[in-house]
């Protein structure tokens, strides 16, 4: 997904908070999981909100949906948060709806 163009075509990205640096796609060996890119980000020191949308699914009701995904933490010595979360926009505000948070 992310060894072609960045961001992924009609993938939004946003920061809403902090001075932090927006997503950026990293090559470095020993990064991804497969292929030759992932997503990273990072803050320095200045906390941050930055927020990646992808685009939108079409669900059916009553059907059981699984999304999977790889996490990597640059370093040991920061605490980081990721939240899962969906609506129906491409903006911050609409999503209402959470059903990952890993806030450690």
């Amino acid at each position: 997904l992310f060894d072609g163009g960045f961001p992924p075509y009609l993938w939004t990205l946003a920061t809403t908070y902090g001075l932090g640096d927006n997503w950026s796609k990293n090559t470095e060996p020993g990064n991804p999981y497969s292929g030759t890119g992932v997503m990273s980000y990072f803050a320095g020191f200045d906390p941050a909100q930055p927020w990646a949308f992808t685009p939108g699914f079409y669900f059916i009701s009553g059907s059981e949906y699984r999304i999977s995904f790889w996490q990597k933490t640059g370093s040991q010595n920061k605490n980081e948060k990721l939240k899962v979360a969906y609506g129906n926009a491409q903006n911050v505000a609409s999503q209402i709806n959470t059903i990952w948070f890993d806030n450690y």
